[in-house]
């Protein structure tokens, strides 16, 4: 039976998805109230008793577990927000939004959800991202849909967004999709609001964080070519710096590769002469040094289990330390430092970056 509080509209599907079990994808645009309704789907599973997992992959507006992560919960009672979940495991994507890092996102949301089938789940729900009106959201889903192979889909959507869930779905044969409208009751927030509550994730995320230095030979950089190589000393990025023009605050050899950070990067077609004089280097991998000012990164342990987030500080290129904030309980078991795509500014601002040569 349904909770008291799911709209009617929404009643009699929820009760006939929760019957019929398996993996359900909700799918939907931005403020279609996917996360609302994957609460009273997960409400009415407790109640009949059938042992529930939620993935949260809406890494945008994420509720179970740490920003720029899709987690995964049990549920074993009812909850009046999907943030009173707690997570059992969770997934590092790096970013805001899967626009920039999709194979990140596809894949840590198969993991999630082949974590919550492990811990006995019989009925799993997975919230996503909002589908937006751009060929890369029409192909995430899609691929979404193939690799998952959910039993059951919900299309959320407003008159105005059908069109859009409808080719998306259009090939899809395998899954029973329940189409679903979406209650008045379900507002649409501002941009600023949003934005407003990204930060305060973040904000709780990396309270009472504390400072850790890691040096590049006790850790695995992942999604950088930071530690691959042989470092370049003082002399040699002098030479470089002045043949560049740019302060070149570290590089390293790595193969017929240059990887080099710069506060300030020269062009390309220049970088890659000097290089080439230089070094016998046949390509240049350049990071911004910018772009690593509070990176928000992924902390494994070597097990390649998540134990948190963290945000790069410093790069004490001459130590070849890299220095990392967070508030993860396990810092000590970390093995693996996996880079992001984005920035938490201070002033609560999170900001895409590019790293050339990084993903």
């Amino acid at each position: 039976m349904t909770p008291p509080s799911t709209p009617p509209e929404w009643a009699q599907t929820i009760e006939a998805v929760a019957e019929r079990g398996g993996l359900v994808l909700i799918l939907g645009a931005v403020d279609t109230g996917k996360t609302t309704f994957a609460r009273e789907l997960a409400n009415c599973a407790v109640a009949a008793g059938i042992p529930t997992g939620v993935v949260d992959a809406d890494i945008g507006q994420s509720e179970i577990g740490p920003p720029t992560c899709v987690s995964v919960g049990l549920v074993t009672e009812p909850v009046t927000r999907l943030s009173d979940i707690k997570p059992v495991a969770s997934g590092f994507v790096g970013s805001v939004t899967p626009q920039h890092v999709p194979l990140e996102h596809l894949a840590q949301t198969c993991q999630m959800v082949s974590i919550a089938r492990e811990r006995g789940a019989k009925f799993i729900i997975c919230d996503t991202t909002g589908l937006a009106a751009m060929s890369w959201s029409h192909r995430l889903k899609r691929c979404k849909l193939d690799a998952l192979r959910p039993d059951q889909v919900v299309a959320l959507a407003r008159r105005q967004g059908v069109s859009a869930l409808a080719r998306v779905l259009r090939s899809v044969a395998r899954p029973i999709v329940h189409h679903v409208p979406v209650p008045d009751t379900i507002t649409v927030k501002t941009p600023a609001l949003r934005a407003q509550r990204r930060a305060a994730r973040f904000a709780e995320a990396f309270a009472n964080a504390v400072v850790r230095e890691w040096p590049f030979e006790e850790v695995v950089i992942e999604n950088s070519w930071l530690g691959c190589g042989a470092p370049l000393g003082k002399r040699a990025l002098d030479q470089l710096g002045a043949a560049l023009d740019v302060q070149v605050e570290y590089a390293e050899q790595i193969g017929n590769r240059l990887g080099i950070v710069a506060r300030t990067l020269p062009p390309y077609e220049t970088a890659q002469a000097v290089a080439s004089r230089l070094y016998g280097a046949q390509a240049v991998l350049s990071i911004p040094s910018t772009s690593l000012e509070r990176l928000v990164v992924g902390l494994y342990d070597r097990e390649r289990t998540m134990v948190g987030i963290g945000l790069v500080v410093g790069l004490d290129a001459e130590r070849r330390i890299l220095k990392v904030t967070s508030s993860a309980p396990a810092m000590d078991s970390v093995r693996i430092i996996r880079l992001g795509a984005a920035c938490w500014a201070a002033d609560g601002r999170i900001i895409p970056v590019y790293r050339n040569g990084d993903v």
